[in-house]
């Protein structure tokens, strides 16, 4: 299966539910565009019970159920350097491959928060609005400060992952408020 025929089958099942499946849906429509060598990717059932992996990072589940964990760790443990996804997914993945013998380091919890009004914090001074490419400088310092408090093993942010976001028409997505008086 071709990394394009991968996408039609998977995508639309996990942009149902896009945000629990954000990130999975960023990469694999990136690695679209230009897929990094060594991009992994494997479809383990109906459309969206699917996992990717980029070099270097951990293998991002999709809407798998535990006995289709249970089989990508026992296909896939040998070369994981790690599993994230929602709910109990990453968990049915790591304990089955520790139980085969793999080793994992303490896990990261994570939620998924979503945005569905205006944001409100009556203690910090500013506003919300869209980010325009006059920003683009001041959202890589805070996720670069967030990376390096939130998830210093994982690769840093580089400045071209927030310039191209931030020239879009639109930028629906991204907003920010200045903290800063």
């Amino acid at each position: 299966m071709t990394l394009e025929e991968f996408a039609r089958i998977h995508l639309p099942a996990l942009e149902v539910d896009e945000v629990r499946f954000n990130v999975p849906i960023a990469v694999l429509t990136a690695a679209l565009q230009n897929t990094p060598p060594g991009f992994a990717f494997w479809s383990l059932g109906d459309p969206g019970h699917c996992a990717i992996r980029s070099p270097g990072r951990p293998i991002m589940l999709g809407d798998l159920t535990r006995a289709e964990c249970h089989r990508l760790a026992e296909e896939t443990m040998a070369a994981c350097p790690g599993v994230t996804g929602a709910d109990e997914r990453p968990h049915w993945f790591a304990d089955h491959a520790s139980a085969l013998g793999a080793k994992f380091d303490s896990p990261i919890p994570h939620r998924i928060n979503v945005l569905t009004s205006t944001p409100r914090c009556p203690e910090a001074p500013g506003s919300v609005r869209e980010v325009t490419v006059a920003d683009a400088s001041r959202l890589f310092e805070w996720l670069t400060a967030f990376h390096q408090e939130a998830v210093p093993h994982d690769p840093a942010p580089e400045p071209h992952h927030v310039e191209k976001p931030a020239t879009a028409v639109s930028c629906s997505g991204l907003s920010m408020t200045n903290p800063y008086p």
